[in-house]
């Protein structure tokens, strides 16, 4: 039966690179393959962590000119690739609850690319590092189906889905509307806040002593508990569109692709 050999390769910012992070990677993704880990410095870049996927198939698949290659991307590498996204996403994602548990850092993954034969296709990983199988094969036929038609030509280099730039517009509106719902929650407290308390309350407020002397042991057990560390909370995920593509070219050119269109916008 003809199977691709996958080898992982995974490029870590240099600010979460070590000997240990390395060792605990290779363990933990063990099971699906073997695992290459390497770091790169950021410069004035926003820190980026790499998950890639390098395919080997001794025969043609990308190409559909090529004898025999539409049936192994059908019968063969598009059930493997959907094999491969789920495992290895349930695995970044498995991994990084354990290190929350552990009340350490998450390793994020900003993107999952995979090198076919002639085109690197990357996408975006969710915030706590999953993909849904079934959209990144879904994806990859589309780019394989606009190479062959003719449509995506030229040295492209890597199809980025979303393209940086409009992942960054996502991202900063999503920011924009959780940083204006926060305030009004805020604004809404302190409203609620400066309102007169009734007789009542007022009352007991004033005979209340001022020691804390004697407090109910509940008290300090609630203060002992909020004082030890918790882990990090759960990623929030936002809905990613994916219509605006990168398409990267060799030479360093990137253009904008409207894949709802199926035309070059910039």
């Amino acid at each position: 039966m003809i199977r691709p050999t996958l080898i992982l390769q995974m490029n870590l910012d240099e600010s979460v690179y070590s000997d240990e992070v390395v060792a605990e990677i290779k363990r933990s993704y063990s099971y699906v393959a073997p695992a290459v880990v390497q770091s790169h410095e950021t410069g004035d870049a926003a820190p980026e962590n790499i998950m890639r996927f390098l395919v080997k198939i001794h025969r043609p698949y990308w190409r559909s000119s090529e004898e025999g290659a539409d049936e192994l991307w059908n019968e063969v590498m598009r059930k493997w690739l959907k094999n491969m996204v789920y495992k290895v996403s349930s695995t970044m994602v498995a991994y990084n609850r354990q290190r929350r548990l552990r009340f350490e850092s998450q390793l994020v993954f900003d993107w999952l690319e995979v090198e076919f034969a002639d085109v690197t296709l990357s996408m975006r990983l969710n915030a706590d590092c999953s993909l849904e199988e079934h959209g990144a094969v879904e994806l990859a036929d589309r780019v394989r189906a606009l190479v062959n038609d003719g449509v995506l030509d030229g040295e492209i280099a890597c199809v980025r889905v979303p393209s940086r730039a409009s992942y960054e517009a996502q991202r900063a509106a999503i920011e924009a509307a959780r940083a204006e719902e926060a305030a009004a929650e805020a604004a809404a407290e302190a409203e609620e806040g400066e309102e007169p308390a009734d007789a009542a309350e007022a009352i007991e407020a004033a005979e209340a002593p001022e020691s804390t002397e004697g407090a109910p042991a509940e008290d300090a057990a609630e203060e002992a508990a909020e004082a030890e560390p918790q882990p990090e909370p759960e990623p929030v995920n936002f809905d990613i569109d994916t219509t605006m593509w990168g398409i990267e070219y060799a030479d360093g050119t990137v253009r904008e692709f409207d894949s709802s269109k199926d035309e070059f916008v910039a």
